[in-house]
């Protein structure tokens, strides 16, 4: 294609791509954040294991992969063209 329209929107885009992949990245780390510390406190105090395998697993999968989903399907922001 030979229109430089296309590159603005495709410029669009790939930042558009970009800041969806940051804020999901950001919201599966700050929910695992809880986990990881939840059994790091238990395993430095003594108590037993909070969670079983099984448990971790199906949290992970309600918790992670459907909200990652909709904060990587947001729309585009029309400001994100002003960025450098």
């Amino acid at each position: 294609d030979d229109n430089f329209a296309t590159i603005i929107k495709s410029v669009l885009n790939g930042r558009n791509i970009y800041a969806n992949i940051k804020n999901a990245i950001k919201f599966l780390l700050s929910g695992n954040a809880a986990g990881i510390f939840s059994v790091l406190y238990a395993s430095l105090m003594g108590l037993p294991a909070p969670f079983a395998a099984v448990h971790l697993l199906f949290i992970n999968l309600v918790t992670d992969s459907l909200p990652a989903l909709a904060i990587s399907m947001e729309p585009s922001n029309p400001e994100l063209i002003k960025d450098k």
